[in-house]
């Protein structure tokens, strides 16, 4: 009885198969085709596939089993399949992790008859795994047997999969995601993105062995006289789209940024996401790790920076008596920072929940404009040297695909292929010329201001507009492009790295040698062991002993507060039936709070909010708190004012 149903169990994963591949190339053809021009990799993943419907075999509900795993593998195949249609990294289980911020953008990306139909889809799907619970049969189930029928399919898929990993047919990690799934299939790579978190020990990890490599690493020299500001500005989807062949513009869409790389040190970024995955190359940054170490589709932001401190350019300017700042236009509990940045040594954190007089673009995502006088604020906020690291997000997807915003000033694009995609085109130029604009007014705020400035400008991946390697000049959709600006005189040096190189890069430029990564990228860039070596760094600072460090962490959380400038409550008052409430530095995000309980809150300007209220009582504990603009969480609270 057993062999039958592991038979039948094998069409069905088959049958599943073919479903998930049309679904994850988002064409019939492609995934039909994918059995023959894969057929090792097919196979590998219908097997997958047959183990976990073969866990019918081990209970009475057989086909609800079947029902049921059948459903969940078809609503990871849709969800994958919709997730394409915005962006270029397919499905992983690090999506899961970012739930929330999902949800918090999924405005977005559909409109509300679309949001009103999934979720209808989902009422419906739960209400037919009811159905089936109580409506379909049980079969009586012979325990050694079954166990034994089980355990044989487990064993194939284990063979299965090791014979191509030992191989090397099969990748544990990469750092091309969708190139992954391309080749090895939607059911292999979301499972391994399930199962494969963290950076695999390196098989010469040792206490000896890191105690050497450290040893090799230069110690710090002397601290550099005459600290200059560091302002590094990460664009979100920025890259100069003439690199783009067969498209042709009616005017540059960049012609700043375009002076900048002619008239300052710049060249090709490698930054290790296209089309998303903004966090990624902002951790690698910011801490000069590489992030093909870690697993497959994994962001640290939501794994282990979420309570382990790591090495970072700001902890190692802190220690040069600098204050470090982050900004970013968009909600602050977006990937986590708020709860990463302290992990990463900031002092402040100004999040869009902390900002005033920000303007939006016409799919929702605040322009960029508002980051210089951010920016400034931080540069004032002491007499320390300054670390400010930005992130824009004005020119992120959706991009639409019918006319939107059009106006005199537009660019227009020739050699789309199709309508949709020059209004996608047209979209997405008009918002890198803004962010342009935006870069001009920056750079004249900077080189104006009283103290040295560095400036670094980059793009974290290309957009989400279905550009292929051999569309682009450069044949690479893993490269922008960055410029280092000085409000000083300064030589003009042109050289193409990685992203976890360029504050190493930038730091060595200042005169400042930085941590133990940063001093090893600058002195063994060009090694052959530095991959290995860099690899065995990260590992020890994460997961290891941390030998390198003495065998405790390098760095404690910072005390990081939100927002560069403190909000206060200076007093209350209560006129008639309103509640006002007079201090400095409330937004549109401010909240009143008597006594922890939330009330509905009026913005009139950074000095003042009210709410309904008709009276306070002597001992009324009065709070201002920040609230999340897409989940509703508090993101910080005032001191409390008492009422007397």
């Amino acid at each position: 009885m057993r062999q039958p149903q592991l038979l039948l169990y094998l069409y069905l994963a088959f049958i599943l198969n073919i479903f998930l591949e049309v679904l994850g190339r988002r064409s019939l053809l492609g995934g039909l085709t994918y059995f023959f021009t894969h057929p090792v990799f097919f196979a590998l993943n219908t097997v997958i596939l047959w183990l976990t419907l073969s866990v019918a075999l081990l209970v009475q509900r057989k086909l609800f089993v079947v029902v049921l795993v059948s459903i969940f593998w078809l609503g990871l195949g849709v969800a994958n399949c919709i997730l394409l249609s915005f962006r270029v990294t397919p499905l992983g289980a690090v999506d899961f992790r970012n739930i929330a911020s999902a949800f918090s953008i999924m405005n977005i990306y559909l409109n509300k008859t679309e949001i009103v139909f999934i979720a209808l889809l989902l009422l419906a799907i739960a209400a037919g795994i009811v159905f089936a619970w109580f409506k379909l049969p049980r079969y009586k189930t012979r325990t050694m047997p079954s166990v034994a029928a089980f355990l044989a399919a487990l064993t194939v898929v284990l063979i299965s999969t090791n014979l191509p990993i030992s191989a090397e047919m099969l990748p544990v990690s990469t750092d091309n995601v969708a190139d992954a799934y391309e080749n090895c299939g939607f059911v292999y790579c979301f499972s391994l993105s399930v199962l494969d978190k963290g950076i695999e020990k390196p098989e010469n990890y040792s206490e000896d062995t890191m105690n050497s490599l450290l040893a090799s690493i230069p110690e710090p020299g002397a601290k550099p006289e005459g600290s200059s500001n560091l302002v590094i500005v990460q664009l979100e989807s920025f890259f100069d789209p003439t690199h783009v062949a067969g498209l042709t513009f009616s005017r540059d869409p960049i012609p700043f940024f375009r002076h900048l790389m002619n008239s300052c040190s710049s060249g090709y970024l490698s930054v290790p996401a296209v089309g998303a995955g903004t966090a990624n190359t902002e951790f690698e940054v910011l801490t000069g790790m590489d992030i093909d170490f870690f697993g497959l589709g994994e962001y640290p932001f939501n794994t282990v920076l979420q309570d382990s401190t790591c090495e970072s350019v700001a902890y190692d300017l802190k220690e040069l008596g600098y204050d470090t700042h982050a900004i970013h236009n968009n909600t602050g509990s977006f990937y986590g920072r708020n709860r990463v940045y302290p992990m990463l040594g900031f002092d402040s954190f100004t999040s869009l929940e902390y900002m005033n007089d920000v303007e939006y673009n016409e799919t929702g995502w605040a322009k960029d404009k508002v980051l210089t006088g951010e920016i400034e604020k931080c540069l004032n906020s002491s007499s320390a040297p300054d670390l400010v690291y930005a992130v824009s997000v004005q020119p992120h997807g959706k991009y639409p695909s019918e006319p939107v915003g059009i106006g005199p000033s537009q660019i227009a694009v020739s050699g789309a292929l199709t309508d949709a995609q020059a209004c996608a085109w047209t979209y997405y130029l008009s918002q890198i010329n803004e962010v342009d604009d935006f870069l001009k007014d920056l750079i004249r705020m900077l080189q104006d201001y009283p103290e040295p400035v560095t400036l670094v400008l980059f793009g974290d991946h290309i957009p989400a507009l279905e550009i292929t390697a051999d569309q682009l000049t450069n044949k690479d959709t893993y490269q922008t492009e960055y410029v280092i600006w000085h409000n000083r005189p300064a030589e003009k040096k042109d050289a193409d790295m990685s992203a976890y190189q360029l504050t190493s890069y930038v730091l060595g430029e200042m005169g400042a040698d930085g941590g133990i990564l940063s001093r090893y990228h600058r002195q063994y860039a060009s090694s052959g062991s530095y991959l290995d070596d860099l690899k065995l760094l990260q590992y020890d600072m994460l997961y290891g002993e941390q030998y390198v460090s003495g065998g405790a962490p390098l760095h404690q959380p910072s005390s990081m507060q939100m927002g560069v400038d403190p909000i206060h409550i200076s007093h209350v008052a209560c006129v008639k039936d309103s509640l006002f409430v007079y201090g400095q530095n409330f937004t549109a995000a401010s909240e009143i709070q008597v006594n922890g309980k939330r009330l509905d809150t009026t913005f009139i300007s950074p000095g003042l909010i009210a709410a309904d209220l008709s009276r306070l009582d002597p001992g009324d504990r009065v709070t201002v708190a920040q609230i999340s603009i897409r989940n509703n969480g508090i993101l910080s609270e005032t001191a409390p004012y008492m009422q007397q």
